[in-house]
């Protein structure tokens, strides 16, 4: 498991890689982004050993679980939006008070929220 001292090839620092390929100075790493994987070509001071004999399947579903969990979280939160126009659609026949209907739920439903007492 490789992580990057400094940012390289977008990677941010302190993000998690595996080693592809290596030559003299140079490494083949493929970073977990969060979204899935991406490979990077680095010179070998550009990144610092973490740990020896990950297996590579493990990293892959590693990967592959973080970026469904992600997915998952931007439908949650991404898909009211769009039911939202398409029900204003249907009730109102059309979408020029879309971003007024939208303010007005939104406070409406901000005023709705349960109070502790």
């Amino acid at each position: 498991m490789i992580t990057p001292v400094e940012g390289i090839g977008g990677i941010a620092r302190g993000t998690r890689g595996l080693v592809r390929t290596a030559s003299p100075g140079h490494l083949g790493i493929v970073f977990d982004t969060g979204y899935g994987t991406t490979l990077v070509h680095a010179r070998t001071g550009d990144v610092s050993l973490v740990r020896r004999g990950i297996d590579e399947s493990r990293f892959h579903s590693r990967a592959a679980l973080k970026a469904s969990i992600r997915l998952g979280a931007l439908i949650a939160v991404a898909a009211p939006l769009p039911w939202f126009a398409i029900v204003h659609w249907v009730q109102a026949g059309s979408l020029e008070e879309l971003p007024q209907a939208l303010a007005l739920s939104a406070v409406e439903s901000t005023l709705e929220l349960p109070t502790c007492s």
